[in-house]
């Protein structure tokens, strides 16, 4: 991948495409911690970007977008989509405490205006996301094997090195995303009690994996720049639930966030937010809700033939290395992407 991405810069083909192509687009951030310190696999997925790189974006997509708030955008994309080119708007993922610590004071600084979508369970109950006391019990692992066995899966992995830990943590993650909620649960927590270390006891300790809390995120509403919306209660993928199950959590994460900040919230995000987490029927479900917009993890830039409820993002996780910043925005990461996934799909044919 380094190499073709070297390559593609070489050409200045990133720059090309970014003067040439000026859709709509909306960034997902999942945060922005101060350095690379961290303890055992911590952010080996790199989805908390450095400050510094962090910064460095922002002052470049000010310089060469309009950056606009994520309902200004979609109102904008939808009524007069020719004043729409050249938009972008800033969105960061689940609600944790460094958007306040670390990227609010350059947000503010900048006068970016973004929007937060707030995992309800992590914020009122400082429950920790499960792909974090995933990744924190088996980077604290302290055994040399994981053995793991229940209705579905049956996984031995060993975690002698950090690389080990690292495709343990990888394989385990994707198989839950596969999983039905109850039964993803039940696999997490004997994880947990394997590895006998759990976030959810020292969630207050760990900054990088901490949430924001309602004076935070208060501040950052009052400023005018920051709008809350909804992710779910607890992180749910929308289609391993029951619909009514899915209703019920949208609901009474949408009505948590209207009643702390006395605020109307019509916008969500769908956890994961790939084309296979969500459906016809979930759309209908936030429809039915209230809800406005919705946003995926599809990575595509947008078009005002797009679903206002099936809205696709450009994932920056991973891009503190500047070429890969630049692939991202240039939508030549996401055609990248489409080539690998068509080639992992087509059979040889004998």
């Amino acid at each position: 991948m380094n190499i073709i991405l070297r390559i593609i810069n070489a050409f200045s083909l990133p720059w090309l495409l970014l003067r040439l192509i000026r859709s709509p687009r909306i960034l997902l951030y999942h945060g922005i911690t101060e350095g690379n310190s961290v303890f055992g696999i911590e952010n080996y997925r790199k989805k908390f970007i450095p400050q510094e790189d962090f910064l460095r974006q922002i002052q470049f997509l000010k310089k060469n977008f309009k950056i606009v708030s994520l309902e200004n955008l979609v109102k904008t994309l939808f009524h007069s989509p020719k004043q729409a080119e050249g938009m972008l708007a800033v969105t960061f993922d689940d609600g944790y405490q460094n958007v306040y610590r670390v990227a609010w004071p350059i947000l503010k600084k900048y006068n970016i205006p973004f929007t937060v979508f707030l995992t309800t369970d992590f914020i009122e109950k400082q429950k920790p996301l499960w792909v974090d006391r995933l990744e924190y019990a088996i980077g604290r692992n302290k055994k040399d094997k994981l053995k793991l066995r229940g209705k579905g899966f049956d996984f031995d992995l060993p975690l002698d090195s950090p690389e080990e830990k690292m495709n343990a943590d990888s394989k385990i993650r994707t198989f839950g995303k596969l999983i039905p909620e109850s039964e993803k649960q039940i696999l997490i927590n004997q994880v947990v009690k394997e590895c006998e270390a759990d976030l959810t006891n020292h969630i207050s300790e760990e900054p990088n994996y901490r949430p924001l809390n309602w004076n935070e995120i208060s501040e950052m509403v009052n400023s005018g720049l920051a709008t809350m919306a909804s992710h779910t209660k607890n992180h749910a993928i929308a289609i391993r639930v029951p619909s009514e199950e899915f209703e019920k959590d949208v609901l009474e994460s949408k009505s948590i966030i209207e009643d702390r900040l006395r605020m109307k919230c019509s916008i969500f995000a769908y956890p994961n937010g790939k084309k296979e987490d969500f459906s016809e029927k979930t759309t209908e479900i936030l429809k039915k809700q209230g809800f406005k917009i919705a946003l995926t993890t599809e990575m595509e830039f947008l078009s005002n033939k797009s679903n206002p409820l099936m809205l696709s993002r450009l994932t920056m996780d991973e891009t503190q290395d500047q070429k890969m910043f630049l692939v991202t925005i240039s939508g030549i990461r996401s055609f990248l992407r489409k080539i690998r996934s068509f080639i992992m799909k087509v059979e040889p044919n004998y």
